[in-house]
């Protein structure tokens, strides 16, 4: 299983992550390769045709506190 990305709260401001973790059955373990930018709640699927995982849109947080709705596609 591999998870990418997320948020949270400090305070009243949001915080995204761009941070990629791969499940092995028994722990996490954090991806040290370069990924896209962070972002919450995108979409993921395998494709196992090609043997690729595939990232789909998600929320980016821009400096002026607005959320930018993103519609790329990563693999």
């Amino acid at each position: 299983m591999v998870l990418f990305g997320g948020f949270t709260y400090q305070g009243e401001q949001q915080q995204f992550f761009g941070d990629t973790w791969e499940w092995d059955g028994t722990d996490w373990t954090q991806q040290e390769e370069t990924g896209p930018s962070s972002r919450s709640i995108p979409c993921m699927t395998f494709d196992s045709v090609r043997g690729r995982t595939v990232l789909f849109g998600g929320i980016r947080l821009e400096a002026t506190d607005a959320d930018v709705n993103l519609g790329d596609t990563l693999e």
